[in-house]
């Protein structure tokens, strides 16, 4: 959903993490699309653009301590448990997921990036959020100044034990069910989802007016290329319904502000869209007990982030399930599955099974039939599907 523009490369230096864990921001990173960032390896000497520290690491607070001492312009995200380990910098409360973590880096790059515009300020001026930065975890001189007894000094000392100590632990989360009568659902042929649909199946290009006359889309589906003016708020707003939007050939001299186009492709267009479409409800043509799986893994990498996407990804790539069943198990948010599975569909990635409800529908007389048929099919079954089966009758 981003123009296809020269991206900055921002250098990022794990601090107390090990490899399992600089894996995983690894591929974090890589499945990001609106800003490029790099995980720098251990023992590189490029200079860093931020830095992700893991409090929770018995080693992370002397090599936090290392690297703010080598390199104090350095912005610092902080990860942790425990949301107070650290108040000179923000931290970020474990576990991490993609849409909190790419947020706060953002925000972190946006607070550095501010006060390095007038840098033409007196020597004083800057250098004094270099001290204040540091103040608290390396060498803690405003305690002194307000406490000078020299038994209240020793920050090396305090930082030891608060490494050492095992931070209480959180409260559990609440339970995540999904109600049948609480859940809501969309048409995805109406709307701006529609006509991208339209366009898809048809593979003719097209153009999609605001209006009669306002050309907001130009979209080639043989070579997956739309080319509009519009921003992502702009495209989110048209996902409301009563849009009055209208499909059209496109005409030789269609055209848009060559200063303000950007370029998306179709299937990430489309995957935004049917997410902004669906708002937490569910597509009409996903049944609520129906067995729904993926048929491929969805290239993330090049498709706009979604909460959940990796881990629905997974599940559904290695077995079918219901929403209902899916929500039990992954506890994810309906609203989140609901997205993510209206997202899918729209690039016909899932593939459908029928309603459990049907099998409850069935007339007396093919009861015995049925029952055949399920006990013959019943050795067929994999160990997941069995176990799968077990906790849906729970």
């Amino acid at each position: 959903m981003n123009p296809q523009t020269p991206k900055q490369c921002l250098k990022v230096q794990a601090i107390g993490m090990d490899g399992r864990k600089s894996a995983v921001f690894r591929m974090a990173f890589k499945m990001y699309s609106k800003r490029q960032f790099l995980l720098l390896e251990a023992g590189e000497t490029e200079p860093a653009d931020l830095a992700v520290a893991d409090l929770d690491s018995p080693e992370a607070a002397a090599q936090l301590e290392d690297f703010v001492r080598e390199h104090p312009g350095v912005p610092v995200l902080c990860t942790s448990v425990d949301p107070t380990t650290a108040q000179p910098w923000p931290v970020l409360r474990k576990p991490i997921r993609m849409e909190t973590l790419f947020p706060a880096l953002e925000a972190l790059l946006t607070q550095t990036q501010a006060p390095k515009a007038p840098p033409q300020t007196p020597s004083a001026a800057t250098h004094e959020p270099l001290v204040a930065a540091p103040a608290q975890p390396v060498a803690p001189a405003d305690p002194a100044h307000q406490r000078p007894t020299p038994q209240t000094v020793p920050s090396p000392a305090r930082q030891d034990i608060a490494a050492n100590e095992v931070p209480p632990r959180p409260a559990p989360p609440p339970v995540v069910t999904l109600l049948p009568e609480s859940v809501r659902t969309f048409d995805p042929e109406v709307g701006l989802l529609g006509l991208l649909l339209r366009v898809r199946r048809d593979k003719i290009p097209a153009a999609i007016t605001r209006g009669r006359d306002d050309l907001v889309f130009i979209l080639d589906p043989e070579a997956d290329r739309v080319r509009t003016t519009l921003g992502d708020a702009d495209i989110q707003t048209l996902c409301s319904e009563g849009e009055a939007l209208h499909l059209r050939a496109l005409k030789t001299s269609d055209g848009l502000d060559p200063r303000e186009e950007r370029e998306l492709t179709l299937q990430a267009l489309l995957w935004q869209v049917a997410a902004w479409s669906a708002r937490g409800r569910l597509s009409q043509r996903i049944p609520l007990n129906g067995v729904v799986q993926l048929r491929q893994w969805p290239n993330l990498t090049r498709l706009p982030v979604l909460p959940e996407s990796l881990r629905l990804s997974a599940f559904f790539a290695r077995s079918p399930a219901s929403p209902i069943l899916t929500v039990k198990i992954l506890q994810v948010q309906p609203s989140d599955l609901f997205n993510f599975l209206a997202a899918a569909d729209s690039l016909e990635l899932l593939r459908y099974g029928k309603e459990s409800s049907a099998s409850a529908s069935k007339k007396p007389e093919d009861a015995g039939a049925s029952a055949e048929e399920s006990a013959k099919a019943t050795p067929r079954r994999g160990f997941l599907g069995r176990i799968l089966a077990k906790i849906a009758g729970l």
